[in-house]
Order: C-alpha cells, then sequence, then structure tokens
C-alpha cells in the first residue's frame, strides 16, 4: 500500500454542492434504470408462471408487449443497474447534504456560480489574505464588515491605515459574485426556516409549552424523580419487607 504525502485538497461549499447535484442525478438514473429493470423480470414472471388470480400487485403489471423496446446498449445497462444496486443510505445522505447547503442559514451557497467563485478566490488576494482565509469568506459569504471580522485575523492592523474602505471592497466584490436568485435546478431543494408561532396549535396532543414555548410535557407523561429515603439509601426498606411492630 502506498501512502500519499500529498496535501489535503480544501473545496469550497459550491464545490462540495456541485458534485453531491451531480451524483445525485446518476444516483436518480441509477434508480430508474432498477426499477425498469424489476418491472420487466416481474412481467417476464407473470408470462411464464400465471400469477394468482388473489394477488394484486401482478395485476397492476403491463403486458409484456406495453413495455419499450430496448436497444442492445439500454439493455446492457439496464442489466448493470441492476446487478450494481442502489444504497437507501446513500441516497439519504446525498439528499440531506444538499438540503444543507441549500437551507436559509447557507442559502448563499445556492446563489454562487464557477466563475463568480473562481474571480472571488483570485481576486481576494489582492488583500493579502491566506488561504484559510479566502475559502472561509468563499463558503460564508460575508455581506456586513461585524461578519469579516470574525474570519479575517488583526483587521484593523492588516488593513492599515483605513480598514473600513477595505472592509467595504471585500463586500462588495462578494455581493457582485452572487446571483440574484438561485438557479432552477436547485429551487426544488431550497429548505426554509420554519418560524415558531406561539399561537400555533401542536400536532401532537400529548405536548404541553409553558409560557415561553419551551417544552414541559411530552408524550402526556410528566417526568418521574426518585427520592431516596429520609435517613438514605441504607435505610431504605425492601420492596414488601416488614417492619418490626407493624404487624403482630
Amino acid at each position: 500500500m502506498k501512502l500519499s504525502t500529498n496535501p489535503p485538497i480544501h473545496l469550497s461549499n459550491y464545490e462540495v454542492l456541485t458534485h453531491f447535484v451531480s451524483v445525485k442525478k446518476e444516483t436518480d438514473e441509477l434508480a430508474e434504470r432498477i426499477a425498469a429493470a424489476e418491472l420487466r423480470a416481474k412481467v417476464v414472471a407473470a408470462t411464464q408462471i400465471p400469477p394468482n388470480k388473489s394477488d394484486k400487485d401482478f395485476e397492476q403489471l403491463p403486458s409484456f408487449e406495453e413495455l419499450p423496446i430496448l436497444s442492445a446498449e439500454e439493455a446492457k445497462k439496464e442489466r448493470e443497474a441492476n446487478r450494481r444496486g442502489l444504497s437507501q443510505e446513500l441516497v439519504w445522505i446525498q439528499n440531506q447534504v444538499i438540503k444543507y447547503l441549500c437551507s436559509e442559514d447557507m442559502l448563499m451557497t445556492a446563489r454562487q456560480s464557477e466563475e463568480g467563485v473562481t474571480r472571488l478566490a483570485d481576486e481576494l488576494q489582492d488583500h493579502n489574505l491566506s488561504k484559510a482565509e479566502v475559502l472561509t469568506i468563499s463558503n460564508l459569504v460575508p455581506l456586513v464588515p461585524a461578519e469579516i471580522y470574525c474570519m479575517i485575523e488583526e483587521v484593523d492592523l492588516r488593513f492599515r491605515p483605513d480598514p473600513a474602505s477595505q472592509l467595504d471592497a471585500i463586500i462588495n466584490l462578494v455581493d457582485s459574485t452572487l446571483l440574484p436568485a438561485p438557479p432552477p435546478e436547485l429551487e426544488t431543494y431550497i429548505v426554509k426556516r420554519r418560524k415558531h408561532n406561539p399561537n400555533e396549535q401542536r400536532d401532537h396532543p400529548g405536548v404541553v409549552l409553558d409560557m415561553q414555548g419551551d417544552v414541559m410535557m411530552e408524550g402526556g407523561i410528566e417526568d418521574e424523580f426518585v427520592h431516596e429515603a429520609e435517613w438514605g439509601r441504607d435505610k431504605e426498606d425492601g420492596v414488601g419487607e416488614e417492619r418490626e411492630g407493624d404487624m403482630d
């Protein structure tokens, strides 16, 4: 086994999002081919062995003549997809990563583009920033000066004599690289945070809220607390143990 001595490659959030979206497209195509192969196998089995009349699954199957005719290349891809299979855990991970990068907290990632991220990383070099600072700005997309203070060390010392003008220049640069809105292919993944409404009724009848809206009781069962005996654990009586003098 050969160990790699190359330094790790740091990817931006946009690159990660683009990669997972492309992988999801391949996964969706794989799932469609697997479903088509399974359907074709069921139809062939139904023509060779007549199914039970009480089996409702076979009643909804199309006839063999209704199946699309596949070319040799398409049939090969369908057989390979069925043999390869699909991991539902992998599909879940892909969907969760895409939803996170397109959530309200990371919505600016969905508004980035390859050209914009490239130009941003290139022009940020004019401000003498480190690679880590450039990557952080590209990922978090600051649009107010207070956010940049959390991403660049010693701003007031490094951006002398006029830190405010350089901060404004960075903010304008970041804003100019963003798209007006996320592209249409990402609209289905946009997840916005649901605002809490204290007057809204919960679907779960067993959830009780206090005046601040915090959950006090869940499932209709209050928390039970175990209290020790008055004289400590060593003085507790066992279950069903009788004390002297309780009964004659």
